[in-house]
């Protein structure tokens, strides 16, 4: 599956059946990440936003292989 699928049917990301958490399927069937904090933080187990790592746009976790999506000059890996 692709990195923001839970589950899929395929290996592309527009092949998500269902997605991973504080994601969701946008028209394109996408998961993509939504969150009440701001771009570069990430909602923690308590429900506060935290910081990304510095590399990441959106993340899932502080960590720097927790990037969903990355700020300008870097990619995902």
């Amino acid at each position: 599956c692709d990195k923001s699928c839970l589950t899929c049917s395929g290996p592309h990301p527009s092949s998500c059946l269902t997605c991973r958490e504080n994601m969701r399927k946008d028209v394109n069937g996408h998961c993509e990440f939504f969150s009440d904090c701001s771009a570069h933080t990430f909602t923690d187990k308590d429900g506060h936003c935290k910081p990304c790592h510095k590399s990441c746009l959106q993340c899932s976790g502080a960590d720097k292989d927790q990037c969903i999506s990355c700020n300008p000059k870097h990619f995902l890996l």
